[in-house]
């Protein structure tokens, strides 16, 4: 049999195996007919994925986000970046190691000036220490680490895990918007604070990764921020609203809401003319070995009635297009599609990643 013919066999059954197992689980009942759009015109686009990290996180890093991007995503079309502390000795030795093993950009960042982090004596908890706000403070910033050809930029977690293929189409809709996953409240006090009104939707419990953002909203966000509050800096802005509990991921997306920024369609769960894939976030493995399944054929028999639904649903929330299985089939389409064009080598290796953890 030729190998063309086996690829086409295995999507089939890809296919197949999904509308089977939602009909197993009624889900035909509550059927939503929603199709994926077609985001050809935008391929061309070009996106980095960036981490903030430290040396700390060395070991949740690699066994989770940098393993399973290894597994799901191409680094040619979108390559990852690590962004470390300059003056740490611990943190350069660590961006050594990464960058000898895999194929990753390491870049470090200079300690900004003085009482802008704010730095709490014993603090209480991780969202109050020093390290931690300044991850946030830096997330702000994260355009300063890439080159103009850059468009789009998207912000993972040190123990994100990625489960599904990373596509242009998990990230675009088919005018070319980033499609936002945002769930109805805001539970951060201090959001609404730094933006000096009441914020009316979260990214944060939607717990979907990677959270995209254009390159050209970074400098937007922080000159919003400063405006409203009249300072001169964003830093300046930092250090009134640095205070747990808020989202940096929050305060971004209401700035541009509210700046009323071209360029995002905002996906609430309970919308059903729109929809957002995911194919990644903080969640437990087995998600990434249903991703092995049906981007590999690898596993399969870990498989559950509800495996579709994976790149389809939010942590903390119901979505309305939990149960259209056609969204998830053309998907997948897409995802076969994209790998049977790769490198044989490099697709080689990304299944080995998925071999060696779950055969």
């Amino acid at each position: 049999m030729s190998q063309s013919l086996l690829k086409g066999l295995f999507i089939v059954i890809v296919i197949t195996t999904i509308i089977s197992a939602i009909i197993k689980s009624n889900s035909f009942t509550k059927f939503n007919t929603i199709h994926l759009d077609n985001v050809t015109d935008f391929r061309h686009l070009r996106v980095a994925l960036v981490c903030r990290s430290y040396f700390g996180d060395e070991e949740t890093l690699r066994n989770s986000l940098i393993r399973t991007y290894s597994m799901f995503v191409d680094p040619e079309i979108f390559p990852l970046t690590l962004v470390l502390d300059d003056e740490s000795l611990q943190d350069h030795a660590m961006g050594n190691r990464i960058s000898k093993e895999f194929n990753i950009s390491i870049k470090y960042e200079k300690l900004p000036s003085r009482g802008v982090i704010p730095h709490v004596k014993n603090p209480k908890f991780k969202a109050d220490s020093f390290g931690y706000h300044r991850q946030q403070w830096s997330t702000f910033y994260f355009d300063r680490h890439f080159s103009d050809d850059i468009d789009i930029i998207g912000v993972l977690d040190s123990d994100s895990k990625f489960w599904s293929f990373l596509t242009h189409e998990s990230i675009l809709n088919s005018k070319g918007e980033i499609k936002v996953a945002v769930g109805p409240t805001d539970l951060y006090e201090h959001d609404s604070l730094a933006l000096k009104m009441k914020h009316s939707f979260e990214v944060m419990l939607t717990n979907r990764m990677p959270i995209f953002y254009w390159k050209n909203s970074f400098e937007k966000i922080r000159k919003y921020l400063s405006n409203i509050w009249q300072k001169d800096s964003f830093d300046k802005v930092f250090r009134i609203f640095a205070h747990p509990p808020y989202s940096q991921f929050n305060i971004m997306y209401g700035a541009l809401y509210h700046l009323k920024s071209a360029g995002y369609e905002y996906c609430l769960p309970n919308t059903l003319n729109s929809y957002k894939i995911s194919v990644a976030a903080n969640r437990d493995w087995s998600s990434s070995r249903t991703g092995c399944c049906l981007t590999y054929s690898i596993n399969c028999r870990h498989r559950d009635n509800h495996f579709s639904r994976d790149i389809l649903r939010y942590s903390k929330y119901s979505v309305a297009w939990e149960d259209s299985p056609i969204l998830a089939v053309e998907y997948y389409a897409v995802v076969h599609t994209y790998i049977n064009s790769m490198n044989k080598s490099k697709l080689h290796k990304m299944k080995s990643v998925c071999t060696h953890i779950f055969n």
